[in-house]
């Protein structure tokens, strides 16, 4: 287990959102379709999927869980495995991670319900379709049970692909899985247990070029209301790949009645910026702008402190799969973070308010 001290962060939001009639209607998002849950290797040269969860219990606890598959490793069909990042209330981190051989991977589609699974070693689970979710991950004496019941359906820009070289046939693809669902279940490890209810979300990202030679930076942004949710992604391409500009962002306000607010165009400034670990910087500041019109529909503001959860990737892999890791990501830190926020929603006839908790990551691709 690793322990550091948990520093709050003090943060301001403000969400200043406009009617949907304003939005144009090729930022809308479109359904899923059934096969955008799956690891779908098809004729890829590096293929990787993660299917990812954030889970942030309103007792304090603060939950990531990332499953992996990927043709990539040191034998021959690839490799699959789970990494779990959890902050408990008092700020103790626990990260734990395993690798196993892509045998142990499997995963099932049925057709005459819309269901279907994936599974790692029969001991990491995600249950998916009908009314309900279940994700379920046992890992050196840590066991996690939750259900989750989505707000909305899932959804996708387009088809959710994105050509990073089209000549060279590299693309990555990015599939909102539960843009929001209330979360219920438990956490155990060891003698400690745990019950779990809150907010919590669920996405796909694959990719068949590894991340870090035409990415460099990824911000990422969950902010779970009590009656609005909004998620925000923002890529940072390399020179050698600059046509990607404004093809990596994503910027989705909804609540339980839908989508009221999409773009794929947001802006996002910062400023001082604060050293942090393997010489990654976060800002201090944040500022992010999305819509349209003479005033930005949505506009938030941000000021952060240190991380909750600094986890440095290959620090934590064991050889074989900092080996698997480095090639397909280079070496990233995820510096996440939690911070406060303040929100007004503009709709027609009045607004909404509320302030709550929002979690953030900076992920430095190096």
């Amino acid at each position: 287990m690793l322990k550091i001290a948990l520093s709050l962060c003090a943060a301001t939001l403000l969400v200043i959102i406009a009617p949907t009639s304003r939005l144009a209607a090729r930022e809308h998002p479109g359904p899923l379709a059934p096969e955008d849950w799956y690891w779908q290797p098809g004729e890829a040269q590096q293929h990787t999927v993660f299917w990812t969860a954030v889970l942030q219990d309103d007792t304090g606890f603060i939950i990531y869980v990332s499953l992996l598959r990927t043709n990539m490793g040191l034998g021959g069909g690839g490799n699959t495995g789970v990494a779990i990042s959890v902050t408990a209330p008092d700020g103790t981190v626990t990260r734990l991670k395993r690798q196993y051989p892509a045998t142990r991977f499997s995963e099932h589609y049925e057709p005459s319900d819309g269901t279907g699974e994936i599974s790692i070693a029969d001991e990491q689970k995600l249950t998916f379709g009908g009314d309900t979710h279940r994700l379920q991950a046992t890992l050196d004496g840590l066991e996690l049970d939750v259900t989750l019941t989505p707000w909305l359906p899932g959804y996708k820009f387009g088809d959710g692909r994105i050509e990073v070289d089209p000549e060279a046939g590299h693309f990555m693809k990015y599939f909102f899985l539960v843009p929001r669902a209330d979360i219920k279940g438990t956490l155990s490890n060891g003698d400690e247990r745990h019950e779990l209810a809150g907010a919590g979300y669920l996405e796909l990202m694959a990719s068949n070029r590894a991340i870090t030679l035409w990415a460099r930076r990824v911000y990422v942004m969950n902010l779970f209301a009590d009656d609005l949710t909004v998620h925000f992604m923002a890529g940072y391409p390399l020179a050698s790949h600059a046509h990607l500009h404004d093809q990596l962002s994503y910027l989705v306000v909804s609540d339980r009645s839908g989508i009221r607010l999409a773009s794929r165009s947001p802006q996002l400034t910062f400023r001082d910026r604060t050293e942090g670990p393997e010489g990654c910087r976060w800002p201090e500041v944040l500022r992010l702008r999305g819509g349209g019109g003479d005033v930005p529909a949505v506009e938030i503001r941000m000021e952060t402190e240190a991380p909750h959860d600094a986890y440095i990737v290959l620090e934590q892999l064991g050889w074989a799969l900092r080996r698997l890791v480095g090639r397909i990501m280079g070496n990233p830190v995820f510096l996440r973070f939690q911070n406060r926020y303040e929100l007004r929603l503009g709709v027609e006839g009045g607004q909404r308010a509320g302030t709550g908790r929002a979690l953030h990551q900076v992920v430095c691709l190096r």
